[in-house]
């Protein structure tokens, strides 16, 4: 693909688009870099569109979401909404939900 062709597929597809989703699996293993074990990895691109990032590694996963907070309003609370929706979802399928989460 040429170059041109290459930046029109990318501007077209990012064009369409207000989230950018993606979900990678990663080694369910421990690796190492530079000779010490990871114990966990993140996942994170600068994108002009918001960009949430799910990598599962050794048996954990690991999610990473980025955004503009000015035109986000609120985004700091984004993760008490998230925790809380997942404490309201556990409850009603009947999963007991630490109380340190």
């Amino acid at each position: 693909m040429g170059l041109n062709l290459a930046r029109k597929t990318v501007y077209d597809t990012f064009a369409r688009h207000s989230l950018i989703f993606s979900n990678v699996p990663g080694p369910q293993y421990p690796c190492k870099i530079a000779g010490k074990t990871a114990f966990g990895c993140q996942m994170v691109f600068n994108n002009l569109l918001p960009q949430v990032g799910i990598l599962s590694y050794n048996g954990g996963v690991f999610m990473n979401i980025v955004l503009d907070p000015l035109e986000c309003p609120q985004c700091d609370k984004l993760g008490e909404f998230y925790r809380d929706s997942l404490i309201s979802l556990a409850q009603e399928f009947g999963v007991t939900v630490p109380t340190d989460f």
